[in-house]
C-alpha cells in the first residue's frame, strides 16, 4: 500500500504507529481550507492533502503560497459531487444502514433519489418544485475540470482526484484515459467528447471559479455509448487479428466500436465477422448479434488488441 486516506485524528496516529512506512492523505472530509490548518495536519505527519470541494481557484492558489511547499495538495477534478459538505453525509447510512456508508466508499446517493414534498416544506424559502417524479433538490451537477487542469497546476495542486463511487470499469476507464492523455500534452477537446459519451449528470466546474448553479435534477444522466465487451484474448490469424470477448452489452454484426486502450488514442473497428462460443460443442457459430450477457464472442480486427480493453458502441 503506497498511501492511506485518513480524515480522523485518532485514525492518523495509529497509522503514524503501526504503519510508519505508509503515507498518510488526509481526506476532504477534513475540510481544510487554510493554510494554517494544513501545516498543522502536515505536522502530524500528513503528507498530502484533499483540500475541501468548496475551495476557490484563487483561494487554492493562496493556501498554495502560505503553507509548507513540502506538503502535497490533491482536489477533485471530475465525476458526481456530493451535496453534503466535504462529502461528511449520513443520509445514506441512515437509509440503509452502516453497510452503506458514504465515508466506506458505499453510498447508495440518495441525493440522487426523487422525493415528494410534504406539507411542512410548503413554506420554504427555497424555489422548491415538483413534478410527477417528485423532487430533485439534494441533485447536484458533475464536476469536469478537463479543459483547466493547467489553471488547476499554476494555483498549485500536485494531483487530481477523478471520483468512481459505484462506477463501472468502462466508466474509470474512460475518464482515466482522457484525463491521463490531456495531462500528457494532448489536445482537450477530442477527449472532452469522450467524457460527454459516459453516464453523466450535466457537467460543471464546481466551486473552482465561484458558487456552482443547482441541479434542477430533470435532465437524466446522458450517455452517448456504452461498453459491449472486454477483452479475453488477441491472436493473429493471416494478417489479421481474431479478438475474442466477454459480453456486457447487445451488439449487432458489422457495428462500428470503439476501443479504449491504456496510452492509445480511442481506435475504431467494425466487429467483423461476429461469432459466438458454443460451450457445450466446443465450437463458434456465426451469429448476427451480441446479446448473451458474460458470453464469449470473437470478430476479426485489423490491429491487435490487448487483455481487458473495452470495445463500446
Amino acid at each position: 500500500m503506497d498511501a492511506a486516506i485518513v480524515a480522523d485524528l485518532g485514525a492518523l496516529m495509529l497509522l503514524r504507529e503501526h504503519a510508519p512506512h505508509v503515507e498518510a492523505h488526509l481526506s476532504t472530509q477534513a475540510s481544510v481550507m487554510s493554510a494554517a490548518t494544513a501545516d498543522a495536519w502536515a505536522r502530524l505527519g500528513v503528507r498530502r492533502i484533499v483540500l475541501a470541494r468548496e475551495m476557490t481557484l484563487a483561494q487554492i492558489a493562496e493556501l498554495r503560497r502560505r503553507c509548507t511547499e513540502e506538503l502535497e495538495l490533491e482536489v477533485f477534478a471530475h465525476g458526481s459531487m456530493c451535496m453534503a459538505y466535504s462529502g461528511r453525509c449520513l443520509l445514506s447510512s441512515a437509509l440503509m444502514g452502516p453497510s452503506r456508508s458514504a465515508s466506506r466508499g458505499a453510498c447508495a446517493q440518495p441525493c440522487r433519489w426523487g422525493w415528494s414534498l410534504v406539507e411542512e416544506q410548503a413554506g420554504a424559502e427555497l424555489p422548491l418544485e415538483e413534478d410527477e417524479r417528485g423532487s430533485y433538490l439534494l441533485s447536484s451537477n458533475d464536476l469536469c475540470m478537463i479543459d483547466h487542469l493547467d489553471e488547476l497546476a499554476e494555483a498549485g495542486v500536485d494531483a487530481i482526484k477523478l471520483e468512481g463511487r459505484a462506477k463501472g470499469s468502462y466508466y474509470t476507464a474512460c475518464v482515466t484515459n482522457a484525463y491521463r492523455h490531456v495531462l500528457d500534452g494532448a489536445l482537450v477537446a477530442p477527449w472532452r467528447s469522450e467524457l460527454d459519451a459516459v453516464s453523466h449528470r450535466p457537467y460543471s466546474t464546481g466551486f473552482f471559479f465561484g458558487a456552482p448553479e443547482q441541479n434542477p435534477g430533470r435532465v437524466d444522466y446522458a450517455r452517448e455509448r456504452q461498453m459491449v465487451g472486454i477483452v479475453q484474448r488477441c491472436e493473429a490469424d493471416f494478417g489479421a487479428f481474431v479478438v475474442e470477448l466477454e459480453c456486457r452489452n447487445r451488439a449487432v454484426r458489422d457495428a462500428e466500436a470503439q476501443v479504449l486502450s491504456p496510452g492509445e488514442d480511442v481506435r475504431r473497428v467494425k466487429l467483423a465477422s461476429l461469432e459466438e462460443r458454443n460451450e457445450a460443442e466446443g465450437t463458434w457459430v456465426p451469429v448476427d448479434v451480441m446479446a448473451h450477457n458474460m458470453g464469449r464472442y470473437r470478430f476479426r480486427c485489423p490491429f491487435p488488441l490487448s487483455k481487458r480493453d473495452l470495445v463500446c458502441i
